[in-house]
C-alpha cells in the first residue's frame, strides 16, 4: 500500500514530498535573525544553536584559541587579541557551554579546563561549562 511505502521511505531517511515542501525557502520566507556568539576578525565563527569546529595541524594553537574563547565566554566577552586574531565573544551568563574535544587525551583536556579556571581566577570550574573528550574512541566513532 501507499501508506506502507511512505513509512518505509521515512524509515530509510527519505522525506515525503509534503515534508520537503514544508521546508521550502523563498526570498519572502521570514527567518529569525541569527544571533552571533563568537566572531574572529569580524567573521562569524559561532552562532546560537550552531556547531563550530576548530581544525588545524598539531601544535598549531587550536587548544589555545579554544581556551581564549572560553575565557572570554565566562569573562563577559571583552574583546581580546591573540596572535593577530581579534575575538568578540558573547558572555555565556547562565547558559550551558559544551566543548567536545576529539584530539586531546583525558589529561590534556583536564589541563585545559584548569587553565580556563586559572585565567578566570576561579576556585572551581564554571558550573555551566561542559567539557568532554572523545579521543579514547576510534576515529570512525568520533
Amino acid at each position: 500500500s501507499k501508506a506502507m511505502q511512505n513509512q518505509n521511505e521515512k524509515q530509510k531517511g527519505f522525506l515525503s514530498l509534503k515534508d520537503l515542501q514544508s521546508r521550502q525557502i523563498t526570498s519572502l520566507t521570514e527567518v529569525p535573525e541569527e544571533i552571533p556568539l563568537v566572531t574572529v576578525n569580524s567573521s562569524l565563527f559561532c552562532k546560537v544553536g550552531g556547531i563550530s569546529v576548530i581544525m588545524g595541524k598539531p601544535k598549531a594553537g587550536k587548544s589555545t584559541v579554544m581556551e581564549t574563547i572560553l575565557t572570554l565566554t565566562f569573562n563577559n566577552g571583552q574583546l581580546q587579541s591573540y596572535d593577530n586574531l581579534e575575538f568578540d565573544v558573547a558572555p555565556a551568563g547562565q547558559k550551558n557551554v559544551v566543548i567536545i574535544d576529539t584530539e586531546q587525551s583525558k589529561g590534556d583536556v583536564k589541563d585545559a579546563v584548569q587553565r580556563v579556571k586559572k585565567n578566570l581566577k576561579l576556585t572551581k570550574d564554571p558550573e555551566n561549562l561542559h567539557y568532554y573528550y572523545l579521543r579514547q574512541n576510534d576515529i570512525a566513532y568520533r
